[in-house]
C-alpha cells in the first residue's frame, strides 16, 4: 500500500508540473502586435474592429509602435496612441489608444516615441458617444504595475518542487522513511 501511494503522489506530482508547464506555454496574450511588420500590426487591430470591439472588450494584449497624443481642446479630450503608419502609405496611420490606470505611477512617454505596452482591453464612449476600445495599461516598456511572469513561473515551478518532495516523504518514500525504519530497529 505505500508503494501505491508513493507511485500515486509522484504521479500527481509530475502531473501538476506538466499542467503547469501547459498552462504557461499556452498563456499568452490575446492580441499581441509588439512584433509584427507594420502591415501585420494594421491588419490585426484593423480585425479587431471589423469583427466587433464588444468581443475585444476584456482581452488582453500587447503592443508596440510610435506614441502619440492628439488633443481636442475644442471639447477639453485627450487620446494617447500607439500608432504605426501602413507601409504603402505613411499618410495612413492605425492606432491603439491607450490610457494609464489611476495611481499608475509611470509618466506617458515623449511623442514619437517608439514603446511596447501592455493591458487589457475595454470599450469606452468618447464624447460624441460613439463606443471605441482602450488599453488600460498594466506595463510600459516592462515597467509598471504588470505581472512578472517570468518571475511567478519560476517561483511556481520551485515551490512545486518542494511540494513533491513534502508529499514523497509524508507518503512514505525516501530517504527519510529508511532513516526512521533504522531508528526503529535501533531500539528492538
Amino acid at each position: 500500500m505505500n508503494t501505491l501511494k508513493k507511485y500515486t503522489a509522484i504521479a500527481l506530482c509530475i502531473l501538476t508540473v506538466i499542467g503547469l508547464f501547459c498552462t504557461v506555454a499556452f498563456a499568452q496574450y490575446d492580441y499581441d502586435v509588439s512584433d509584427v511588420t507594420d502591415l501585420e500590426f494594421y491588419n490585426i487591430v484593423n480585425g479587431m474592429y471589423k469583427d466587433g470591439i464588444s468581443k475585444a472588450d476584456g482581452k488582453t494584449m500587447r503592443v508596440a509602435g510610435y506614441f502619440r497624443v492628439i488633443r481636442y481642446t475644442d471639447v477639453d479630450w485627450v487620446y494617447y496612441q500607439i500608432y504605426r503608419n501602413h507601409p504603402d502609405d505613411s499618410n495612413i496611420r492605425m492606432a491603439v489608444e491607450v490610457l494609464y490606470p489611476e495611481g499608475f505611477t509611470e509618466e506617458y512617454p515623449e511623442e514619437g516615441k517608439y514603446v511596447e505596452m501592455t493591458g487589457t482591453l475595454h470599450t469606452y464612449k468618447d464624447y460624441n458617444g460613439a463606443t471605441y476600445l482602450r488599453l488600460e495599461v498594466e506595463s510600459v516598456n516592462g515597467k509598471g504595475v504588470a505581472i512578472n511572469w517570468d518571475v511567478i513561473i519560476w517561483v511556481s515551478v520551485i515551490v512545486l518542487a518542494v511540494a513533491a518532495g513534502v508529499l514523497y516523504v509524508v507518503f512514505g518514500g525516501g530517504r527519510l522513511k529508511k532513516i526512521r525504519n533504522r531508528k526503529k530497529k535501533n531500539k528492538k
